[in-house]
């Protein structure tokens, strides 16, 4: 069960879940350090945020309330973003030193690592994972009303965090205006989805494949809000936009399932009703053959006579 929350209960939480400090969430809001202290004593108190040293975290409990919140806000959730960059340049003692790394979270501007740490990003939480020879990047949820909004408030934070990352850990990511960047995951959710209501009601899901067997839509109900996913990590972005585009026009020319089914049946009879003339039309065809065959033997024996005839 989501537990509802205030307008600036879930600001405050959108704020935190961005990794922002008690000041930067008072002068984003307008308002006195004070009134956002009282914000974060209830939601303490309800168990939606915990305090790690200095910075305070969201629970699972706080990230549901915020999603569900969100969720009558904006229309799209771009989520489990992930890019893979290879690694142009590095030390020499890399591989030992990528070990000494984790998976990193970053708390409040800082990315702690096993034995030291460093000022990294100035924005939201970011996951930092190595390999032999590539970084990979996890990205925060981007909220938006438009795919093309989230791309690019994704590639801003990809673009801010390629030469902080390569000064703190002394690697080369890009090289003569080159990078080498994959996207290895990503999923678009159109939130407050109609059909995936219906499907919530049935307590079901939907899983859409392509030819391939490979998943590219589900239908499901999380955190009390209703979401249409693309999760193709390569075609997820044009599978959205195909949705978008058809629930567009759906409004635009309204079709009931009555007008649909109407038309599916019409569309058959007029297969039928073809397929019978086809046949008619062959058999017509045949007798013609077979009437023209008759001609020719007909015009072959009236040669023959007035050949006869001539002798």
């Amino acid at each position: 069960m989501v537990e509802s929350i205030t307008n600036s209960q879930a600001e405050v939480l959108q704020g935190l879940s961005k990794f922002m400090t008690i000041t930067e969430i008072s002068k984003w809001r307008k308002v006195s350090r004070q009134a956002i202290y009282k914000v974060t004593r209830r939601l303490l108190a309800r168990g939606m945020i915990e305090k790690i040293g200095l910075a305070w975290r969201l629970t699972d409990k706080g990230r549901g309330g915020l999603h569900s919140f969100i969720g009558f806000t904006y229309k799209k959730r771009y989520h489990n973003l992930a890019f893979k960059i290879a690694i142009k340049e590095n030390p020499r003692n890399w591989d030992k030193k990528r070990n000494t790394l984790m998976l990193l979270p970053y708390f409040n501007k800082r990315v702690e690592l096993k034995n030291n740490s460093f000022d990294l990003f100035n924005f939201g939480k970011i996951q930092v994972k190595t390999t032999t020879r590539s970084v990979i990047l996890k990205l925060p949820t981007i909220y938006s009303d438009t795919v093309e909004e989230a791309i690019l408030e994704g590639m801003d934070m990809l673009f801010t965090s390629i030469p902080r990352i390569e000064a703190s850990f002394k690697i080369k990511l890009v090289k003569d205006n080159r990078a080498n960047i994959t996207i290895i995951s990503q999923e678009w959710a159109r939130l407050q989805d109609p059909l995936a209501k219906l499907y919530e009601e049935k307590d079901e899901k939907l899983y859409i494949k392509d030819e391939n067997g490979d998943v590219r839509l589900i239908i499901d109900y999380s955190f009390a809000v209703g979401e249409l996913e693309a999760i193709h990590p390569n075609k997820s972005p044009e599978d959205m936009k195909a949705v978008d585009t058809f629930m567009l026009d759906l409004v635009k020319n309204p079709l009931t399932m009555s007008e649909l089914k109407g038309v599916v049946q019409g569309v058959a009879s007029n297969q039928v009703m073809f397929a019978q003339n086809i046949e008619t039309h062959m058999r017509v065809l045949k007798g013609m053959e077979q009437a023209l065959s008759d001609v020719g033997e007909a015009v072959t024996q009236l040669k023959d006579e007035v050949k006869k005839l001539g002798k």
